[in-house]
């Protein structure tokens, strides 16, 4: 079998005297039977699994040419990842020591007419059938050292296919935004070209404190996410962090006002244009 990622396990006492601690922990083993018929639940405790499950693939696919490899995947699961990879022609080994959860695994890829060869198996027994590899070093599962820069960087390239709609959605909402709001009462004399943020100004036209919590049970009211004092937290001289800081800060006047009577919304680009509008006429209407 060729087998294509490692497993570094730093003490050899581990697997001899330690093995069942590490790899057989009972009540973990029982809280994944306990879930075992959740593992398709795309809603479900594992909905997270399924959401990074593309962004795994893809990770992998950009290092290894995945078609025909042979590759063992140590703790699978319900299969998540290992019908992922089966789909895309790896020749799958995958093994659990949950044996319910090794029996949703195999039913699941019955059902998706998927030959992956499920084990209910530990760690423990798997590198006891290989007594010529050294046991510090044994290449065994899909896993790498990711470094947060590594995943980011993975998110960066999904999210610039939709750059260009991003920027240009952005720009459109905040238009939106602008063109709808009383200007009698908040701020809309903002710079509109070239502007595409991730964030929808709102700043009280004149200093008026009661209109400005009315402002905030609004958004509250209607579960909108908002940061007051924009996305800095207002002015930064008043931030307690500072205060150990000899600075010196002066004619902030602008930078006040904002702390006091602004605030920002997310200007997400799937924000539908009518919700813009619907918002708008309640933030004017107060």
């Amino acid at each position: 079998m060729k087998i294509y990622c490692m497993i570094k396990l730093k003490r050899w006492k581990i697997l001899k005297g330690m093995n069942k601690k590490m790899n057989l922990d009972e009540k973990e083993i029982l809280n994944f039977d306990n879930y075992a018929h959740e593992w398709w639940n795309k809603r479900g405790p594992y909905k997270l699994l399924h959401k990074l499950n593309p962004l795994r693939l893809k990770y992998i696919e950009d290092r290894a040419d995945i078609d025909g490899l042979n590759i063992l995947d140590i703790g699978c699961g319900g299969g998540i990842l290992s019908e992922a990879l089966s789909k895309k022609g790896a020749k799958v080994t995958s093994i659990d020591a949950s044996d319910k959860t090794i029996k949703i695994a195999k039913k699941h890829a019955l059902e998706n007419n998927l030959k992956i060869d499920y084990k209910c198996c530990t760690l423990e027994k798997y590198i006891k059938n290989y007594p010529d590899l050294n046991p510090l070093f044994t290449f065994a599962v899909p896993g790498y050292n990711v470094r947060n820069q590594e995943i980011n960087a993975v998110l960066g390239l999904q999210q610039l296919k939709r750059l260009d709609y991003n920027i240009e959605k952005r720009a459109e909402n905040f238009k939106t935004w602008l063109d709808n709001l009383d200007s009698g009462k908040y701020q809309t004399k903002f710079q509109r070209e070239g502007n595409s943020n991730f964030a929808l100004p709102l700043v009280i036209e004149r200093s008026d404190k009661e209109l400005f919590d009315n402002v905030c049970v609004l958004l509250d009211e209607r579960d909108v996410e908002y940061r007051v004092g924009t996305a800095g937290g207002g002015n930064q001289a008043k931030q307690p962090y500072l205060e150990k800081y000899t600075f010196y800060a002066d004619n902030l006047d602008n930078i006040d006002y904002i702390h006091e009577f602004g605030l920002y919304v997310g200007n997400h680009p799937e924000l539908d244009t009518q919700e813009i509008i619907n918002l708008c006429k309640g933030l004017n209407e107060l």
